[in-house]
């Protein structure tokens, strides 16, 4: 009996054996990724991505090095703008977030001068651009916008995936525009 206690004794002082526990996040190589989301069934999004990864516990999905993404109009058959980002987070609403992203606005395939770039970027206060599929739109911290002869920066802007809001500006934000105007014969 004395023999059993001892061994006990001497196994109770060995160090703990932890399970080691693996990271539940799965990661895929060369991606391609189709987002449908609940909030907009009118539109698909496709990405392709040299890195994704899912972690399930969050139900958030990692998107890395985006140069092909793009919202498809399922209705219409046509692309509404591209969007290109060094990383892009899809939460578990389908919504997108991003510290900068770029996205080009086509809004006339015949005619390239009525799309817009938008130059996107997160807020000094780490504020990301989130893009919510359930209304519709961008809120980007810091926005530049291009088009044909037009130069636009913003602060606080909210831009509607069919420009029909457009809304920017509060306390302490800055606005710079600058337009550029065709000469016109004899005026």
């Amino acid at each position: 009996f004395a023999g059993v206690v001892l061994l006990l004794f001497g196994l109770s002082l060995l160090p703990e054996r932890r399970r080691v526990i693996p990271d539940s996040s799965i990661t895929l190589t060369d991606t391609s990724l189709t987002l449908f989301p609940q909030e907009d069934p009118e539109a698909i999004w496709l990405f392709g991505s040299p890195e994704a990864s899912y972690n399930p516990d969050t139900g958030e999905t990692v998107l890395r090095d985006i140069e092909d993404g793009e919202r498809r109009l399922l209705q219409e058959e046509r692309t509404d703008f591209t969007i290109e980002a060094e990383e892009i987070i899809i939460t578990n609403d389908d919504n997108l977030r991003a510290d900068a992203m770029t996205a080009n606005m086509l809004f006339d395939l015949d005619d390239p001068e009525d799309d817009y770039l938008l130059e996107m970027q997160a807020g000094e206060n780490g504020q990301q651009i989130l893009v919510d599929q359930r209304e519709g739109v961008f809120n980007i911290p810091d926005v530049t916008l291009t088009s044909d002869g037009v130069f636009d920066r913003k602060q606080n802007m909210r831009i509607g995936f069919d420009f029909e809001v457009f809304e920017s500006g509060g306390v302490g934000t800055e606005t710079y525009s600058e337009f550029e105007l065709e000469d016109r014969d004899g005026e």
